[in-house]
């Protein structure tokens, strides 16, 4: 440590443990002045250490912004599922819809009959397609007819004919109503047939039937045999 007498600038060198941080007396060697030096810490010297809380703060600080972040995140990652979740469940939603509609289309044209009997306002939409529908479950077939004059001098018709029941279950042999027609196709007479058969008609089996009219409309040439549908067997 170099040292200069204040009174004469004298300097001499001497060990930085030789002065004490609180200072010391010291005398020139060529004047003999007297002073007590104080020692002043150098560029290279440590101050006193103190503690900085600054460090603490900040790492106080990243901790709670780390905690923030990591919430945020977690909200962000609920969402997500709760958004995924919805998806799965709006995916399930059309495909069991898409999956009832190709069912209730399936059953439109496996079982038209069925449908037409369930839904009659439906038939128009067979009719369009060219699909033919019978949701009575029975066909009339092989029908005559023949006229016969009585002793008394009446003409009596006789229409006869094939009720077929095309399902394969039993079912109860329905009413048939009778019209007769002239050559334009004028409905000129009918007449119905209460019940072709007493009991039921077995699966894919016949029964036949025959109805007779004393003195048909003179201009009639032609019969035509329906089924009667439920309210008309009730009425």
């Amino acid at each position: 440590m170099i040292i200069s007498c204040p009174q004469c600038a004298t300097t001499r060198d001497l060990p930085a443990e030789a002065i004490s941080p609180h200072g010391a007396p010291l005398q020139c060697t060529a004047c003999g002045h007297r002073w007590r030096h104080q020692r002043h810490p150098g560029p290279y010297e440590s101050a006193r250490i103190i503690d900085d809380p600054q460090p603490a703060v900040q790492a106080a600080l990243l901790d709670k912004e780390a905690r923030l972040l990591a919430a945020a995140a977690l909200r962000a990652e609920r969402a997500r599922a709760r958004r995924a979740a919805l998806r799965r469940v709006e995916r399930h939603r059309w495909l069991a819809l898409g999956a009832v509609w190709l069912l209730l289309l399936g059953a439109f044209f496996a079982f038209p009959d069925h449908i037409v009997r369930w839904l009659p306002g439906s038939g128009w939409v067979y009719a369009r397609l060219g699909m033919p529908v019978n949701p009575a479950g029975f066909a009339i077939g092989a029908v005559q007819t023949g006229r016969v004059l009585t002793a008394s001098g009446q003409v009596v018709l006789a229409v006869q004919g094939r009720l077929t029941n095309i399902t394969p279950r039993p079912r109860a042999a329905p009413g048939l109503r009778f019209i007769l027609r002239d050559a334009g196709g004028k409905a000129l007479h009918s007449w119905v047939l209460p019940a072709v058969a007493t009991g039921d008609i077995g699966g894919h089996r016949a029964a036949p039937f025959i109805s007779r009219i004393a003195n048909p409309p003179p201009g009639a040439r032609s019969v035509e045999v329906r089924l009667l549908n439920d309210a008309q067997q009730r009425s």
